[in-house]
């Protein structure tokens, strides 16, 4: 039961911890104008994106085909449907991580702060405790997470059987945490840029 959690959690740390860290390096060596100026705000999203969602695709592919026959975990899900879940997963999780770097002072700190966050968002995100029985405050923060609408879907998925169309509301969940995020990163990027810029000048 707790093991295909625990490998979509492990997947989410490991891009949050490295995205994170990367968009707060460059905001510590003062690259994001560099970043913003060759394209715009959305194409250095993009361009800081692509390479975490094509890496973790191929990461997933890996955990759901490998470690499931290694530890011989049940897989009742339709390929093609797991596969959409996971990437409006990463679709989530990527602008998430963006808008975590621009928040922090350094590389360092991200790595710290990433890491420290990995086992209260397992406790909160209704996989190892009842979503119901949480706190109302807590409830209104794991809706925030983006792992707590996914593990309702990917759990459903991989050990029932049933489909995107069968989940409905965690999938529109999702998709709506994805636009939230992106709409976060943006202004993070935007408001990088454009401290940067004027302590350039």
């Amino acid at each position: 039961f707790l093991l295909p959690g625990l490998l979509a959690l492990i997947l989410q740390q490991t891009l949050l911890i490295g995205l994170s860290e990367s968009v707060a390096l460059d905001k510590q060596r003062r690259r994001i104008p560099e970043l913003v100026g060759a394209g715009g705000l959305s194409a250095a999203l993009l361009g800081e994106g692509l390479f975490y969602m094509i890496l973790f695709l191929c990461y997933a592919f890996f955990f759901l085909t490998v470690n499931y026959s290694t530890l011989h975990i049940p897989f009742r899900g339709h390929a093609f449907d797991v596969a959409a879940i996971f990437f409006i997963f990463f679709l989530t999780l990527i602008p998430l991580g963006v808008w975590l770097g621009t928040l922090f002072s350094g590389q360092l700190m991200a790595a710290q702060m990433m890491v420290f966050s990995t086992y209260p968002i397992f406790l909160i995100a209704g996989y190892a405790w009842p979503y119901e029985s949480l706190p109302a405050p807590l409830q209104w923060l794991s809706s925030l997470v983006p792992t707590t609408p996914f593990l309702r879907v990917y759990q459903s998925m991989v050990q029932t059987g049933s489909t995107l169309s069968g989940n409905v509301a965690p999938v529109l969940h999702l998709l709506a945490l994805s636009a939230f995020y992106m709409l976060l990163a943006l202004l993070g990027l935007k408001r990088l840029n454009k401290r940067q810029q004027s302590i350039s000048l």
